[in-house]
């Protein structure tokens, strides 16, 4: 009978037991509600007298460990929890504001800092904006007057070469190779004594034989320096308007300013004209026409002797075309040959009309 109610205590403390396994975690928020209910049916357990000492001494371990896992783990009140979470998902995102919101502020405070230092110190920063200004202003003065200086003194010293280098003399050029050179003055004679000069200059010129001596015919003009007289070769409308006359005005206005007046020295002096057309087909009219005159008006220069027929008859001298005017004597005194299309060779005889054909072939080459 005592082992029947032990066996029915053994199993009521089973049942107990099994009721105590049923005690929720300690982990839980209800974890000090149980605490209370399992020391509430251990001291019941042990007022009615049904345990052994070997299931009290269990009992009170259980309790115990129980009492001790409260005090040492309290339960969190829910909200705690919620805003624990909370706050951690919102480190990440609120790191980034803040920091964003911290440079804000730094930008906004360093920009205003600059603003405070503009206005604590205005008169400085114009004084030295003022000063840099009157530096750069010098500096650009400074630099204009000393290149103008420099030019002005450049200046003077190139005016002053200017003025020391002396107006040359035009040089003496003639259309064909010549020997020697007279010089006439135009302005020592007017135009009634101007052939019977030249002629005494051509009779009387000396020249080696087979030699050419040219004329220079030239007048006077006042240079701009000090007034100071230069020579300048007189033109070939200025020379045939002196000692021809009668030339036809479309001859005179087909020729270009360059001529020559020269002498052949052969067996005597034997004077002859060059002239420069720049229009082949007025020259050769303007001969024609002038085949009428050219004796009387050449007869002085060119001391024509004998009485002139007045009729010109072709002629070929080199083989070549020409114009020759004969005296009663029948004796050439006077014939002209164009040879190309800008040039008029007057003479007295044809062999002075051949030593030109030569010269003027010559003087080509040379060009």
């Amino acid at each position: 009978m005592e082992n029947t109610g032990q066996n029915n205590s053994n199993t009521a403390f089973g049942d107990k037991i099994s009721d105590t396994s049923s005690v929720p975690n300690p982990n839980t928020n209800e974890a000090g509600f149980q605490s209370a209910n399992l020391n509430k049916k251990k001291d019941e357990l042990f007022f009615s007298g049904n345990i052994g000492d070997d299931v009290s001494s269990y009992l009170n371990q259980v309790g115990g460990k129980a009492s001790q896992f409260v005090e040492e783990n309290p339960a969190r009140p829910p909200e705690t929890k919620t805003i624990l979470k909370q706050s951690i998902v919102r480190t990440l995102k609120s790191d980034t504001e803040e920091a964003i919101k911290l440079e804000r502020i730094s930008l906004a405070n360093i920009m205003l800092a600059e603003q405070k230092k503009k206005q604590k110190y205005p008169q400085i920063e114009q004084f030295a904006d003022s000063q840099k200004s009157k530096k750069g202003l010098f500096l650009a003065l400074s630099l204009f007057f000393v290149f103008a200086g420099i030019g002005a003194f450049y200046f003077n010293i190139l005016k002053e070469k200017i003025a020391t280098v002396p107006e040359k003399a035009p040089e003496i050029t003639a259309l064909i190779p010549s020997d020697h050179t007279t010089e006439f003055n135009l302005n020592a004679s007017n135009g009634k004594e101007l052939s019977a000069s030249l002629s005494k200059i051509i009779i009387e010129t000396e020249t080696k034989p087979n030699s050419i001596e040219n004329i220079y015919i030239f007048k006077n003009i006042t240079s701009s320096e000090k007034g100071k007289e230069l020579k300048k070769a007189a033109t070939s409308e200025e020379f045939l308007s002196l000692v021809a006359i009668k030339a036809p005005g479309a001859l005179i206005r087909s020729l270009k300013s360059e001529y020559m007046l020269g002498v052949r020295s052969s067996d005597g002096n034997h004077p002859f004209i060059i002239l420069k057309t720049k229009s082949y087909e007025n020259a050769f009219a303007g001969m024609l026409a002038w085949e009428k005159s050219i004796g009387k008006d050449l007869e002085q220069l060119f001391s024509v002797s004998g009485e002139i027929a007045n009729r010109f008859e072709d002629i070929l001298v080199k083989n070549k075309d020409a114009r020759a005017l004969r005296n009663f004597d029948g004796k050439i005194i006077l014939v002209y040959s164009i040879p190309d299309k800008e040039t008029i060779l007057i003479a007295t005889d044809t062999e002075t009309l051949a030593e030109l054909f030569d010269r003027v072939i010559r003087s080509r080459m040379v060009r």
